[in-house]
């Protein structure tokens, strides 16, 4: 009776076709749904039957960081690339003789950058679908926020960098653009919001690893080491799973024969979360694999000092959170290629495919 006679006075006072949330409970199209039922209601993102936060549906039915990444990286994870400096060059081997240039398949987000690509080697940086891929710097008035580098033939100049959306700096110069084709816009006025968007994503780093770094874990398992063209697992569990690590170490396998680690996630795993406290190290042919791909959210989180080396073909499909790391990849196996990178210091992509895990996804 009580709980009616509440409902009877709140509606006196709110739209019966307004989604509001009083007192745990949502009012959707002049029906009362109470946040904690368990049923997933109209406005509702989750529903996993209580009202406590931390659990990974907050008390407002709305799914929690880490679950819903854009939650704990709601600007850099409207990008697949974040970067103090953020610089793109071609592969060439010289044994095989050939040349494979960079592919970003989300907006890159950097104070600066240098980007280029030569013949049959070129960088592309380009979205499936709109709003495409753009290229934004912060970098200021008075600074060269973008250099391009491509080629010339017949001594003309050719584009090594093909760009299909934007690009936008924070008043800082664009260098040599007649060696990039942009398909959208250039901005160097310094006004346009997205430079906000991308110094907000720098500055946020940091405090979304020390949020990650601080879950309790489901796993602790010290440093955990993959033979030479050998194979090793992670497997977890159901709901939120955060595996605490020392080091990984892939040790070099020999393409196409590589060294594996799969990583075996539950049908009813919601995130996982891999704090690295030492740091990863993947030698050539070494490839981290999911299982099932890209379903839930996968992070490695790097601790302050960790680092990240990364020799040729390999494949690291999750999103990797390295604020105080150097990030330098090389080309990648045939495969999955490169999940999301983000760091506050330098991303160096030589011949690398970076396709974004949660880039771009964000709103």
């Amino acid at each position: 009776m009580a709980g009616t006679k509440r409902q009877a006075f709140l509606s006196r006072f709110v739209a019966p076709t307004v989604l509001t949330f009083v007192f745990g409970l949502a009012l959707v199209a002049g029906a009362w749904a109470a946040c904690g039922d368990g049923v997933l209601d109209p406005g509702e993102t989750c529903d996993d039957g209580n009202v406590v936060n931390g659990d990974g549906c907050d008390d407002h039915c709305v799914i929690e960081c880490p679950e819903d990444l854009c939650r704990c990286l709601p600007n850099a994870g409207k990008f697949a690339v974040v970067g103090g400096k953020v610089i793109s060059t071609s592969w060439v081997d010289r044994i095989d003789e050939y040349v494979q240039g960079t592919a970003i398949s989300e907006s890159i987000c950097g104070v600066t950058a240098k980007l280029s690509g030569r013949l049959d080697g070129e960088l592309y940086l380009s979205g499936d679908e709109p709003p495409f891929a753009d290229a934004i710097l912060t970098s200021g008035v008075g600074t060269t926020a973008v250099r391009f580098k491509g080629y010339k033939l017949d001594k003309m100049p050719n584009a090594g960098v093909f760009i299909d959306g934007d690009v936008v700096t924070g008043g800082g110069l664009i260098q040599n653009p007649q060696y990039a084709e942009i398909d959208g816009v250039t901005d160097t006025s310094g006004t346009d919001p997205r430079v906000a968007t991308c110094q907000q994503a720098l500055s946020e780093l940091t405090t979304a690893s020390a949020t990650l770094a601080s879950l309790p874990p489901t796993q602790t398992l010290g440093t955990i080491v993959v033979p030479v063209g050998g194979e090793a697992s992670i497997t977890v569990g159901p709901g939120r799973q955060v595996v605490n690590v020392d080091s990984i170490t892939i040790k070099s396998g020999s393409y196409p024969y590589q060294s594996y680690l799969d990583i075996d996630l539950d049908p009813a795993t919601t995130v996982l979360v891999v704090n690295i406290a030492k740091g990863l190290s993947i030698g050539e042919a070494g490839v981290v694999q999911v299982h099932p791909v890209a379903q839930v959210p996968v992070v490695f989180n790097f601790l302050p000092g960790a680092t990240l080396k990364v020799k040729k073909y390999v494949d690291l499909y999750v999103t990797v959170l390295a604020p105080t790391a150097n990030i330098k990849i090389s080309p990648y196996s045939d495969d999955d290629g490169f999940g999301d990178l983000y760091t506050t210091k330098t991303v160096n992509l030589k011949g690398a495919d970076v396709y974004g895990y949660i880039g771009g996804s964000c709103p």
